[in-house]
């Protein structure tokens, strides 16, 4: 199966999708399947916001469990008692593992958004 029918086959699976894919290097692959479709910006927001995190705050800086909030959809976190304790390290990598709003509430809080900007623009 080509990977344009992979990429169509994905689009096509559910739920609003785009994709945009392109080769770094071998063989050139350039696909685009709803490429101007707007979307919100969390998700995309949470790579600048664990690299200003990364940059600004002692990532072994510890954090009870009970400080990341609760969320009406399911969560990791749930598994874990009141008391645990991550490192702020941690919680950067679950964040971007998982999709808990939690954490990158949390960990905005630390930085905050100018920060985030800012980290955004310097990466391109």
């Amino acid at each position: 199966m080509s990977i344009e029918r992979v990429v169509e086959e994905f689009v096509q699976g559910g739920g609003i999708r785009a994709v945009v894919l392109r080769s770094l290097r071998g063989p050139t692959v350039n696909i685009e399947v709803n490429a101007k479709r707007a979307f919100p910006g969390a998700s995309l927001l949470k790579l600048p916001l664990a690299i200003a995190v990364y940059e600004q705050v002692d990532i072994q800086q510890r954090v009870r469990r009970a400080e990341l909030g609760r969320t009406a959809y399911p969560s990791i976190l749930e598994v874990f008692d009141e008391d645990h304790e991550f490192t702020v390290g941690e919680l950067c990598r679950l964040m971007l593992a998982t999709s808990d709003n939690p954490i990158p509430v949390h960990l905005m809080k630390l930085v905050g958004m100018d920060a985030v900007t800012a980290t955004a623009r310097r990466l391109g």
